[in-house]
């Protein structure tokens, strides 16, 4: 019986681990990797994609709002985005490449909404936490 706990402590575990490795970087595109994508004019004008990092610096003029993200990628938001969000928060969103004036000038533009990143990873630090009680529980029996 507790090597049936255990062995349900270790998928747990493991689903865990495996969602905090891979989730970001299957389903977003760093700030950093959208930064030096940009440089080499790699985007094509209205691309989008969901892109993730730290707010390092947020600068708002009257109704624009300027969000850098991990000092590398900005982007630009008009009026309130999402909730209230501060320099050093983890966040996440879907952002539009657009350029005018030629491709000379281009920027990101947030599509939607700027969210918390933190609260997924609390998710999946809490899985991660789940299995190890799991596994606790069952060697304790044992």
């Amino acid at each position: 019986m507790e090597k049936k706990i255990l062995s349900i402590g270790l998928v747990i575990l493991v689903i865990g681990l495996f969602l905090m490795i891979t989730f970001w970087p299957l389903f977003g595109t760093s700030a950093a990797e959208a930064a030096e994508k940009e440089e080499k004019n790699e985007f094509d004008d209205r691309e989008s994609l969901r892109v993730y990092g730290t707010i390092t610096e947020m600068i708002e003029i009257g109704d624009l709002t300027i969000i850098e993200l991990d000092g590398e990628l900005i982007i630009w938001g008009e009026g309130v985005i999402g909730r209230e969000l501060s320099e050093g928060d983890s966040v996440y969103g879907d952002i539009v490449h657009n350029s005018f004036a030629g491709d000379y000038i281009a920027h990101w533009e947030i599509d939607g909404e700027i969210h918390s990143k933190t609260t997924i990873d609390y998710i999946f630090y809490s899985t991660i936490g789940i299995g190890v009680a799991i596994i606790a529980v069952s060697i304790v029996r044992d």
